[in-house]
């Protein structure tokens, strides 16, 4: 009887634990559609994209809720999905639609450490913004364009990492064909 007490507190303790967590666990799904030529990317209840080409999906970041992808041309794309109001900034959901995005953007930029930071496009319409994270060495490592936008309380934060194979115009381009539907 002893040990079923203890068993029984220690299923109960771990379920309220469980419960308690700040993390959900997604379902999520990723194919791609040879007929319209895109991989499409769905997190269930939180949204989804439509990348273009083919993609491979890859490792997935617990922390960032990142899920990368790399196409034949060796080009990393990161998707982020997640509510406005489980940003370590906007706990108590104060930043909503554009005052969201503008407050994302100086939350990242004040995580970029040794980095400068250039604004490429904003879109208060469709509460989106694209920006760029990058060293000024003689030969930088690090050149990496995001957009971030917010529709309905879901965010999603799009990330293009470093490449020399795309200018920031074409990066531009991916990231906005693939927010703006």
């Amino acid at each position: 009887m002893q040990t079923f007490k203890f068993v029984l507190t220690l299923l109960s303790l771990s379920v309220f634990l469980a419960c308690a967590t700040n993390k959900k666990s997604a379902v999520t799904n990723a194919n791609y559609d040879e007929i319209k030529n895109q991989t499409d990317y769905i997190v269930l209840s939180l949204g989804s994209v439509s990348l273009p080409g083919k993609w491979e999906k890859r490792h997935y970041n617990n922390v960032s809720q990142e899920q990368f992808f790399l196409n034949s041309d060796s080009i990393e794309v990161s998707v982020a999905f997640n509510r406005f109001d489980r940003y370590q900034f906007n706990l108590n959901g104060e930043f909503k639609g554009w005052d969201f995005v503008q407050a994302y953007c100086e939350w990242e930029r004040g995580n970029q450490y040794n980095m400068a930071s250039a604004l490429l496009v904003q879109d208060m319409v469709r509460n989106f913004i694209i920006y760029k994270i990058f060293d000024t060495s003689d030969k930088p490592k690090i050149d990496s364009c995001f957009l971030v936008g917010e529709k309905d309380g879901n965010v999603i934060v799009l990330s293009i990492s470093t490449t020399g194979k795309w200018t920031d115009t074409e990066k531009i381009k991916f990231l906005k064909s693939v927010y703006v539907k």
